[in-house]
């Protein structure tokens, strides 16, 4: 399995979408990792794909990982996790996001606003 998990990472990282929709599929935690370091990739596309991914695989472990890499990220990997974070809209996540409210940078201020509004919209 982790060879394959390798393989759709790769033709995630040369933009196949559907090797996003299949990774996201089978829904294998061993994926979780890989594709958590992937979504700091320096491609747009590529970062989108595995948000998409991530938000497939419906594991509350991706909630956890996401949360927790907040803390350690930079501003812009912490804009592409609040964005997979807004797609699974998980109140777990909460916490850790609320903390970002007080960010120096506005962007990450208001994203994370944003994403607190829409969880609590959903719950």
């Amino acid at each position: 399995m982790k060879k394959r998990i390798q393989r759709l990472l790769h033709r995630i990282r040369n933009k196949d979408i559907y090797a996003t929709l299949e990774l996201g599929a089978i829904k294998d935690p061993d994926a979780i990792e890989p594709l958590m370091e992937a979504l700091g990739d320096e491609n747009e596309w590529v970062r989108n794909y595995v948000s998409l991914c991530l938000y497939g695989m419906n594991n509350p472990m991706v909630t956890e990982l996401l949360a927790n890499e907040l803390e350690k990220s930079n501003d812009s990997r912490k804009l592409h996790i609040m964005e997979t974070l807004s797609m699974i809209a998980d109140p777990a996540c909460l916490k850790k996001v609320k903390l970002l409210l007080s960010d120096p940078n506005p962007a990450i201020k208001e994203k994370a606003k944003l994403l607190i509004n829409k969880i609590i919209q959903q719950s």
